[in-house]
């Protein structure tokens, strides 16, 4: 092997890691991008969980409230508690899958 084709073969072993190194790169910028993306979405739901708990704590202290004195109503609330509650399981559920 002469030194032409030693210098040929470190040449196109450079090209081949230079090239490597731009693939992991763009690979890397995109997997940054997931995960901020994903960073936001669990921000957003972990805000929704938080609103909904308030929700549910006001929908239970009307409940409690009403409940002595209108069983009518006292059902209607009970039900939105009760879709409050799916709602809060769903977003906890969602947090832990993700």
């Amino acid at each position: 092997m002469t030194l032409h084709e030693k210098i040929e073969g470190i040449a196109s072993k450079i090209n081949r890691l230079v090239e490597e190194k731009q693939r992991l790169r763009s690979e890397n910028d995109k997997l940054q991008q997931e995960i901020k993306n994903l960073r936001s979405t669990i921000s957003q739901n972990e805000e929704m969980v938080t609103s909904l708990k308030v929700q549910l704590g006001k929908t239970q202290g009307a409940l409690d409230h009403k409940q002595a004195n209108d069983p009518e109503e006292s059902k209607q609330l009970r039900k939105k508690f009760d879709k409050y509650i799916e709602e809060l399981d769903k977003c906890i559920e969602w947090l832990e899958n993700t």
